[in-house]
């Protein structure tokens, strides 16, 4: 009986020794506005865990990225939910919210108050025609009989401040976008849902609870919870 209890507690350690020095890679997908923060630091976490798991990172908005995941090109991502959810699992994390922003010396930086529709009459700038947040807003513009002066793009929401910098172009950003000294937020009112932010994996991907992915997501999580994000709605 003894040497049986010792040939699995040898066993046990064994597998636990495989689990430290597991091998491998995960390919992760994210929006922007959660790259720099959160997942460069949860993946430096995740490495000090599993150090020999090799981590592909890409960035993308959520329409390049749930193509990806359908091609299986990657094992999940952290972005918005698709129009189109039916060959995916959603787990929501967090909500993102849609604001307006100026030059500070913008005639309407200047007001504590300002209509949509004043927006229209000067050049926007905002993200990719395929951004969830950017058809939202298309959306929204349809309800209007004017449209802006200019609908300009920038598949990077975060040079959108850089562009119009020193214009008169109003840009359409996420609340979590950096905004640079020369740029401030409009006082407007936007009724825009707030666009739920989450885990998207194809649904035919399962982690087991203790898989790489699943502790790379808890860590995810964690970090997110700590600026704030999760659980904000």
């Amino acid at each position: 009986m003894d040497r049986l209890i010792e040939h699995w507690n040898g066993v046990a350690e064994l597998a636990r020794g495989l689990q430290l020095d597991e091998v491998g890679s995960l390919r992760v997908g994210a929006i922007e506005s959660c790259m720099e923060s959160a997942i460069a630091g949860s993946v430096r976490r995740f490495q000090q865990r599993k150090p020999r798991v090799a981590c592909q990172i890409v960035t993308g908005n959520t329409d390049q990225l749930a193509h990806s995941l359908l091609g299986d090109e990657l094992d999940f991502a952290v972005c918005g939910e698709p129009p189109e959810s039916s060959g995916f699992y959603f787990e929501p994390l967090y909500r993102e919210h849609t604001i307006l922003v100026a030059d500070h010396n913008h005639p309407l930086a200047r007001r504590d108050s300002v209509n949509f529709e004043e927006i229209l009459g000067y050049p926007v700038t905002a993200g990719g025609r395929t951004c969830l947040y950017h058809m939202q807003f298309a959306k929204h513009l349809a309800r209007y009989k004017e449209s802006p002066l200019l609908l300009n793009t920038v598949n990077r929401i975060s040079s959108i401040p850089y562009f119009i910098r020193g214009t008169l172009a109003v840009g359409v950003v996420l609340e979590s976008t950096p905004l640079i000294p020369e740029v401030a937020r409009l006082n407007v009112r936007l009724d825009l849902p707030r666009i739920p932010v989450g885990f998207l994996q194809a649904r035919k991907q399962i982690f087991a609870a203790e898989s790489s992915a699943r502790l790379l997501q808890r860590i995810i999580q964690e970090d997110l919870g700590q600026e704030g994000r999760v659980g904000a709605g």
